[in-house]
């Protein structure tokens, strides 16, 4: 299927690239300036994804040196000890699992988190 497919869009795609090329074309009427005006849409587009400056990957300037922090001070700064303390927080989400007495609740962060049944409101 993949192949039947690429086979019928060969020929569209090498119509596209004759299209887009005639538009690149100089005429001997018009100055370059005009030429960029008349131009269409495909064709600055085309030729802007073929130039060999945007198809080569840009290097790095001047690579910076890693940091060498510890533990400590990673987790200090993390997203999750910005949030604060959990005691007594009111928080919304789903649960998605029971075991017995324990809720498995989707907040919507990276991990799930297991929290006791409530004695209140416990269905």
């Amino acid at each position: 299927m993949q192949l039947k497919m690429s086979l019928k869009l060969r020929p569209c795609l090498t119509f596209l690239k004759h299209r887009a090329l005639w538009f690149r074309t100089p005429r001997r009427s018009c100055s370059n300036l005009e030429d960029d005006e008349k131009r269409g849409g495909f064709a600055k587009a085309f030729e802007k994804y073929t130039d060999p400056e945007f198809l080569e990957p840009k290097k790095p300037a001047q690579a910076t040196p890693k940091q060498d922090l510890k533990f400590a001070t990673l987790l200090r700064n993390s997203r999750l000890m910005q949030i604060g303390d959990p005691e007594g927080a009111v928080v919304t989400g789903e649960i998605y699992h029971v075991v017995g007495d324990d809720l498995y609740v989707e907040f919507g962060w990276k991990f799930p988190c297991v929290v006791r049944r409530p004695e209140r409101n416990a269905e």
